[in-house]
């Protein structure tokens, strides 16, 4: 695997077997992207600086517990960036959604919930999950049954990981 970060001629650059092509979200650490492997095969990559711990929680994503977070495909270190790689994020962000079409229905707003209530749930007191959620952080899409479901990016989970941990350091030095 590369461990250099380069500039393909078309994208944002590449990353392992990766090649980023779209930033999804940016947090003050963590970027998640919109990404290819060298098959073609799309995925999302969520990168975060070395530098900074590494969640525990991720080894939870692994088992593929969850019905918002898909499953972690692989991990690893390059270029200075700890990375995540995912399956592919799937819709548009709640934001986006909303903005271009207005509200949702109340039946779909509460299946939505009840995903997002089952992941609160598998995850207990292990994961952030009530601060990772905003309206960037919510991907909205329709099966092909026109079922709605959603996806929580990493990035806004991780960064509030990090708030949590630096809070956590910060109250054992006083």
């Amino acid at each position: 695997m590369a461990d250099t970060l380069t500039a393909p001629a078309r994208g944002l650059g590449s990353l392992g077997r990766h090649e980023l092509h779209r930033v999804l979200q940016r947090g003050r650490h963590a970027v998640t992207y919109e990404a290819r492997d060298v098959r073609g095969a799309a995925a999302t990559v969520t990168t975060l600086p070395v530098d900074l711990p590494g969640p525990p929680w991720l080894r939870m994503f692994e088992a593929g517990r969850f019905v918002c977070f898909p499953a972690v495909l692989e991990q690893g270190e390059a270029a200075g960036l700890r990375y995540v790689v995912t399956a592919p994020v799937q819709g548009e962000s709640c934001e986006q959604l909303l903005a271009r079409q207005g509200p949702l229905a109340p039946s779909i707003a509460a299946r939505i919930v009840l995903e997002l209530c089952r992941d609160f749930e598998t995850a207990g007191s292990e994961l952030p999950l009530h601060r990772a959620l905003s309206a960037e952080s919510v991907w909205l899409w329709r099966d092909e049954h026109g079922h709605w479901h959603c996806q929580l990016l990493l990035t806004t989970l991780w960064e509030r990981w990090l708030e949590d941990v630096a809070h956590e350091a910060r109250k054992s030095a006083v």
